[in-house]
């Protein structure tokens, strides 16, 4: 009898990231169906990375020799074979299994690992439970990649080395003499044309005499390299090509590399393939499969997952609240999970959660009455503005002072006192408006790391700059390689506060940019893009990814991109804190704006204090970590969450080096206050910074002009909303 295990039921894995996967596009999956979501394989994309493994428990009814099969799909990696060292109670049984290849396919198939004759292994196992495990592995593909990988960096090598004496952009008319003026130049590409050829002869082999479609991205590059080693003149003209020919190396690397495989199910026992259940379900099956699932799609509500509760529900402490989320759809399901699971079983309170996108929504469901009791993923700029019109709960009611009942007892879990222990105080600012008080929770915060080319820095003889002058200083050694730096994350905010300056007087009612400080802050700030011709746009990823821009300051969420979009350079990159002003006491200043998202509660909310426990409950430690953790496990870790909370933050699985980085920046990051009329201020600051790019105007004249502009603002919208009489109000 053939024992089937079903694939997503493992016993263990390596990583959160190995976890069942919903496959509803065939009914030939146990179980399947056409519309409804069925957790019913494990692996796919997330089972990629060399070292990560999923194991499987066993019960074995007698001593004696049985065969493994599997029930796959392996179209991940186009025109290749993906491998997988199989590991017995934690040994590899013999040599074979080391490497067993999966060949490539579009549907489901049935492989029983088996020798080139076509006879199957037999791996001789006594009566009870053995474990099975599965561990992705380059197998044979290893020399080949790592060479392949040094190709890869000695052509961009030879890109810098050209864009030195071309520039990004050369003239195609001008002979630059490149052969000359890069003697090595020609030699060098010989040499790699060589090696490209021999991989590609030697990946062939690997995969069975077949050429994978990914090979033509060789093919296309030992071609070009040909042109350029008989005509060097066709270097310039086809330098584009070139440089978007080595992307396409990067991303065939990249995907040879990730070994994707999803499974289904797993066989131990049976002599040949014959006795294993057939693969195939047959074309009316199928035919009816996807009518079913055709039909459903205009029956089914996408907006509805997990439990659904009703008013009339009297198990529970009170009615269900309503709680709208802007965000993605993965994200959703990933909450809702977390609501259901925990939260309902251990507060007593339904909550019925919805996807929504905010825009003008929030503002006409709360005009109609019909609006939620709390909003989750919102921008950090809206409470203070929605709080001003009184739509908004403030935070500060649930204080410890107000915890108790007249009987004694807690009316909520936390406190708002102690929920801001969680966060670091900059996360505050943006959602306290004039009368303060809070109106919102910090959710995300994310604010700029600078990511910088270790090898590119090295080869230049320079360290990571510590100040904006020790990046002015290494500036001339970048560009005089025709490379640059890209900081358009950096604004007029983050130099303002590096200067001890600020954005409001002290009670908010203009700004305070007419002074030397922010004059001078203003002035650096554009001499940048005016003075020493940093780009104002590019592509971060690629521009970094090629080395043409060793040092890019952006959000660190960047990270993601570059854990997904560039593992070629993996090793060869690293972030620390962005540059900082020296001040007179020798320390160094490195304060930057944050953003992010909130959580708010609305005005008419019924059961508030049930609505507190929820808000506290979602950005708490524990669910702030499992939540982030479970999304990465979803998404890989282009997914990472960018929690607020410091202590859920070191749960997630940030490398040391790179944590410590991230909170060393962390703790510099500042806010400015949200108040009325200030999306003027930041659309008048950008015009200023347009009048002195664009028009060539004196900096201290723009600023000077435009924030006259933005105090006019400000003084009518503080008419509009009764500003002073709140403040006064406040005082007393």
């Amino acid at each position: 009898e053939v024992l089937r295990i079903e694939a997503e039921n493992a016993a263990e894995h390596s990583e959160r990231a190995l976890s069942m996967v919903a496959e509803y596009s065939s009914p030939d999956t146990m179980p399947a169906h056409p519309s409804q979501i069925r957790l019913n394989t494990i692996g796919g994309e997330n089972w990629k990375k060399v070292g990560q493994w999923i194991a499987w428990d066993v019960d074995v009814p007698e001593d004696g020799l049985y065969t493994l099969s599997f029930k796959y799909i392996q179209n991940f990696v186009r025109g290749f074979r993906v491998y997988r060292t199989i590991e017995i109670d934690g040994a590899v049984p013999f040599k074979e299994f080391e490497s067993v290849a999966f060949n490539p396919n579009n549907d489901w198939e049935n492989f029983m690992v088996e020798d080139e004759n076509g006879d199957p292994y037999r791996i001789y196992l006594t009566k009870g439970k053995h474990q099975i495990k599965l561990v992705a592995a380059l197998g044979p593909l290893v020399t080949s990649l790592q060479e392949l990988e040094d190709c890869i960096n000695a052509l961009n090598a030879d890109y810098l080395k050209i864009i030195a004496v071309t520039g990004t952009s050369p003239d195609s008319l001008r002979d630059y003499d490149l052969d000359l003026e890069i003697p090595e130049l020609i030699d060098d590409f010989k040499v790699i044309n060589k090696r490209l050829e021999a991989i590609d002869v030697e990946l062939e082999k690997i995969n069975g005499g077949v050429s994978g479609g990914m090979s033509a991205f060789i093919s296309v590059m030992t071609k070009q390299l040909d042109k350029f080693i008989k005509n060097p003149l066709e270097i310039t003209s086809g330098l584009s090509a070139y440089k978007s020919n080595i992307s396409s190396l990067s991303d065939m690397l990249t995907n040879m590399t990730n070994q994707s495989l999803l499974l289904d199910s797993l066989y131990v026992g049976g002599e040949n393939e014959d006795a294993l259940p057939d693969t195939g379900v047959g074309f009316f099956k199928s035919l009816a499969f996807g009518i079913e699932a055709f039909i459903s799609s205009f029956l089914t509500d996408y907006n509805a997952y997990g439990n659904n509760y009703e008013d009339s529900s009297a198990e529970y402490k009170c009615k269900p609240i309503k709680i709208w989320m802007s965000s993605g759809r993965d994200q959703f399901n990933v909450l809702k999970s977390l609501i259901d699971d925990k939260f309902v079983p251990e507060y007593n309170i339904p909550v019925n959660i919805s996807l929504v996108t905010m825009g003008n929504t929030l503002t006409q469901a709360i005009l109609a009455g019909v609006g939620p009791d709390a909003c989750l993923f919102v921008d950090r700029g809206l409470p203070v503005h929605y709080s001003m019109r009184g739509s908004l709960e403030n935070m500060d009611q649930f204080s410890a002072a107000n915890q108790k009942d007249a009987n004694g007892n807690d009316k909520y879990k936390y406190t708002f006192e102690e929920v801001q222990t969680w966060f670091q105080p900059a996360a505050f600012i943006a959602t306290r408006y004039l009368d303060g008080k809070c109106y919102g929770l910090p959710e995300a915060q994310t604010f700029s790391m600078m990511f910088y080319r270790t090898d590119v820095l090295s080869r230049l003889g320079v360290e990571p700059p510590e100040t904006w002058d020790d990046l002015l200083d290494m500036l001339t050694v970048i560009q005089r390689q025709n490379m640059n730096v890209g900081m358009n994350a950096i604004g007029f905010t983050t130099f303002l506060y590096q200067n001890g300056g600020s954005y409001y007087n002290d009670d908010c009612s203009q700004t305070n940019f007419v002074n030397q400080t922010a004059v001078d802050a203003f002035t650096l700030y554009n001499s940048f893009y005016t003075n020493y011709d940093v780009p104002i746009s590019y592509d971060a990823l690629n521009r970094f990814r090629s080395g043409e821009y060793p040092i890019i300051m952006t959000d660190y969420s960047f990270y993601n991109n570059l854990t997904v979009g560039a593992p070629e350079i993996k090793g060869l990159w690293a972030m620390t804190q962005i540059p900082g002003t020296r001040r007179e006491d020798g320390t160094v200043d490195h304060s930057d704006p944050c953003g992010g998202h909130v959580c708010v509660m609305i005005k008419d909310c019924k059961n508030k204090e049930q609505v507190w426990d929820f808000m506290t409950w979602w950005v708490s430690t524990d669910t702030q970590a499992t939540y982030g953790n479970n999304i990465e496990a979803r998404l890989g870790a282009g997914g990472r969450y960018t929690t607020a909370n410091l202590e859920a933050f070191d749960m997630l699985p940030w490398s040391y080096k790179d944590a410590q980085a991230i909170r060393e920046q962390w703790d510099s990051v500042i806010d400015f206050p949200k108040i009325p009329g200030d999306y003027y201020v930041t659309r008048m600051l950008q015009n200023a910074h347009r009048a002195v790019l664009y028009k060539a105007e004196n900096p201290r004249a723009a600023l000077v002009r435009y924030s006259k502009e933005m105090d006019k603002e400000i003084a009518r919208k503080r008419v509009q909303y009764r500003v002073d009489d709140i403040m006064s109000a406040n005082k007393k």
